[in-house]
């Protein structure tokens, strides 16, 4: 339950009350991670978000694990790069929700020059109709946003090692 006593000038109290438990607490278990998060071998890796700033950290992220990373906050230089040299890259990751051009028709713009070229769409809301729209475009893999280090690297090692 949640009470609340406000009075003008003087403020405003929130109590929260929570159901006791009986027994003992267990411990959370943490979700099993591997030991050590699979690393890249100097793949070239192109990198798209219209956020400057996750573009950096990503960039970063992603170089640690071992890959050579492109990093670009403008969709259509992203695409531009890729145009004039088309086999420079090993794997493209991009947002879906960007100004002026989505991840899908960054997608769709990969597989017109390169369809071979396996791309990964980065979004804060994955639904069915997404996913659906993303595979159409050639997206073989969706990662829902936020994601630490390890499911970022697990998703590209496997995008890149899979048979697929």
């Amino acid at each position: 339950a949640i009470t609340v006593a406000s009075q003008p000038g003087l403020g405003t109290t929130f109590a929260l009350y929570f159901p006791a438990v009986e027994g003992e607490r267990q411990a959370e278990t943490a979700p099993s991670r591997p030991a050590q998060t699979l690393r890249g071998q100097g793949q070239n890796l192109l990198y798209v978000d219209d956020e400057p700033s996750i573009v950096a950290v990503a960039k970063r992220l992603l170089e640690r694990l071992g890959y050579h990373v492109t990093g670009f906050s403008r969709p259509a230089d992203a695409v531009a790069a890729l145009r004039a040299h088309p086999g420079a890259f090993d794997l493209v990751l991009t947002d879906y929700n960007m100004a002026g051009i989505s991840g899908i028709d960054v997608a769709r713009e990969v597989r017109k020059l390169r369809p071979s070229l396996r791309v990964m769409l980065l979004s804060g809301f994955i639904t069915d109709e997404l996913a659906v729209e993303a595979a159409s475009a050639g997206v073989r893999h969706l990662l829902h946003k936020p994601f630490d280090a390890a499911d970022l690297g697990e998703a590209v090692h496997h995008l890149l090692h899979s048979d697929e």
